[in-house]
C-alpha cells in the first residue's frame, strides 16, 4: 500500500478488524488482520456488528474516489 500515511499504516497494523470495500481490502497485505467487506448487508446491521466487536480495534478504510 503506497498511498497512505505512516500514521494510517500504523493504525491499520494495530487493528483487529479492518472494514472497507473490496478494492481497498486487497491492499492490506502488510499485516495479519481480519478483513470485513463493507457491503449493504453490513451497513444495515453495522450497529450490531460494532456492538458485538466493541472490545476490538476496528479501522474503516475509505478513499477519495
Amino acid at each position: 500500500m503506497t498511498d497512505i500515511t505512516k500514521y494510517a499504516y500504523e493504525l491499520i497494523e494495530k487493528s483487529d478488524i479492518v472494514i472497507g470495500g473490496k478494492r481497498l481490502l486487497e491492499f492490506i497485505t502488510f499485516c495479519n488482520v481480519e478483513k470485513v467487506l463493507l457491503n449493504t448487508e453490513l451497513i444495515k446491521s453495522l450497529d450490531v456488528f460494532l456492538n458485538k466487536n466493541k472490545d476490538k480495534n476496528i479501522a474503516f478504510l475509505a478513499s477519495g474516489d
